[in-house]
């Protein structure tokens, strides 16, 4: 203390004090970016760890296979009702440890299927039979398989309040009628990589969809559909 007062008391080291002033402001600036640093640090290592359990959490839970009915052919499930009352439906990958490769197009057909809003069809189903998700009341969305290749006739045919739906990495085909009339659709989800799908002849797949988006409709132009819209 003596000797910062003779210092503070002789005017010719001024500069002196001035710079040792600012010399510890600096070192009291450093001390506290470091321990902020620090906080980043660990804030940063939780938001991995955060990013680390999103990317390791558990998929969207199945329905459990007392919700279906279904035959056992050739070591494969066909599932041929579903007989749940859930509103989101995730239909099993596997049954009773063999792969579920189709859903009939009965599936969802009783009247306790009218309250369903979502489906996710499971990888191991290749194509979506003619008519499984039409003329249903309260189906808003379903997520497709990045496996499947063709969407058969009438498929989501009349399902008025769907609204979005993806077309899988894959496709090649989708025939006659298979979204005519969705006329609530306007996420149709076309992953890049798709160059080309086979519309067959009439090309009247998405007749009634008036709420696809302009850039929807010239994708799908694109890919060679010249049908209604």
């Amino acid at each position: 203390m003596k000797n910062t007062l003779k210092l503070l008391g002789n005017l010719t080291q001024v500069p002196l004090v001035i710079i040792a002033l600012v010399a510890l402001i600096g070192f009291i600036a450093i001390s506290c970016t470091g321990r902020n640093t620090e906080g980043s640090a660990d804030g940063s290592a939780a938001g991995s760890s955060s990013g680390r359990s999103a990317r390791n959490a558990p998929a969207v839970k199945e329905s459990p296979a007392s919700d279906f009915s279904y035959n056992f052919i050739n070591s494969e499930i066909y599932i041929t009702k579903y007989t749940g009352s859930d509103r989101d439906v995730v239909i099993p990958a596997r049954i009773e440890d063999f792969p579920v490769v189709l859903i009939g197009n009965g599936t969802f057909k009783d009247r306790n299927s009218q309250s369903i809003t979502s489906i996710v069809v499971p990888n191991g189903i290749l194509s979506i039979t003619a008519g499984t998700f039409s003329n249903m009341d309260s189906l808003t969305k379903v997520t497709l398989p990045d496996g499947l290749t063709v969407i058969h006739n009438d498929a989501f045919r009349g399902s008025r309040k769907l609204v979005s739906v993806n077309l899988p990495a894959r496709l090649v085909a989708i025939d006659n009628y298979a979204f005519r009339d969705c006329v609530e659709l306007a996420e149709l989800i076309i992953p890049d990589s798709i160059t080309r799908i086979n519309f067959g002849e009439s090309h009247l797949q998405f007749m009634g969809c008036q709420k696809l988006p302009i850039r929807t409709r010239q994708r799908l132009k694109d890919l060679g559909y010249t049908g209604h819209l």
